[in-house]
């Protein structure tokens, strides 16, 4: 199920008859409504969905919607500090459901070569391995008896949030539920790191 800390500082109901779902009312189109959940639970439940909103007189081509991770997979490897990536992934980081052609740009967006260039350079490998090298250097740090080791290791950790955090801010502006969920759920991650 969805982190709730994801959803700090803003103003949804649970979507009726959806489990896991959140709705919040659109910022521009009056009378229509954004929803949250996590992947898993999207999923499970898009029929379920799809099937409430021509209940209600709105149809839609189920076919032409998908869910959106708002905190890319890619990026939060970078800052996977609980060892926690597929699992997260699936059950825990924010979803919304978008259409296709919308999910399509964010996507294009997050994976261009000059996105890398830009905000995260070190976003090199596979998500899975990325994860489990940040879960690690964690760990280290945790761990490491040195107190100047354990400095160098957090402040290379927590150079990855600048620019993770300029991209969403970016990415995202114009669109405060997406870009306040994101900044969240970075920050969730910060506070982690700035405990150890």
């Amino acid at each position: 199920m969805l982190r709730p800390e994801y959803l700090n500082g803003l103003n949804g109901d649970p979507a009726e008859n959806l489990p896991g779902w959140v709705a919040f009312r659109h910022h521009t189109k009056p009378g229509s409504w954004r929803y949250i959940c996590a992947y898993q639970d999207g999923e499970a439940q898009k029929e379920k969905f799809f099937k409430l909103l021509s209940r209600h007189g709105q149809k839609e081509d189920r076919s032409g919607w998908d869910l959106h991770h708002i905190l890319e997979g890619r990026h939060f490897s970078l800052i996977d500090f609980w060892g926690e990536y597929e699992a997260a992934y699936q059950l825990e980081l924010p979803c919304i459901l978008l259409h296709k052609t919308e999910h399509s740009l964010y996507t294009r967006l997050a994976s261009i070569s000059a996105t890398k260039e830009l905000y995260m350079p070190e976003l090199v490998g596979a998500s899975v391995n990325r994860a489990k090298q940040t879960a690690q250097k964690f760990s280290e740090a945790k761990t490491t008896e040195s107190v100047s080791e354990r400095k160098k290791i957090l402040k290379e950790l927590g150079d990855r949030f600048p620019g993770l955090y300029e991209f969403y801010r970016s990415s995202y502006e114009g669109d405060p539920l997406m870009q306040r969920i994101a900044l969240n759920a970075l920050s969730v991650a910060e506070r982690k790191l700035t405990r150890l």
